[in-house]
């Protein structure tokens, strides 16, 4: 996953890349197991201080407000 150019101080935007870095198919087409783990991992070990929106191509996976 790479940070995406729509990135600010109050959204963090991620895209998925396969291992040859091709990027991945939209996070709303994956298998919901393999999205579920996804998400998990982004909010918690890689953003877990970050006060904002956090989206993973276009899903969100935190709000502001959470």
């Amino acid at each position: 996953m790479t940070f995406a150019e729509e990135s600010n101080e109050t959204k963090l935007m991620f895209k998925a890349y396969d291992a040859n870095l091709w990027p991945l198919s939209d996070a709303s087409t994956w298998n919901k197991k393999w999205r579920k783990k996804q998400i998990k991992f982004l909010d918690k070990a890689v953003s877990k201080d970050f006060i904002g929106e956090i989206w993973l191509d276009d899903v969100l996976v935190r709000s502001l407000n959470d």
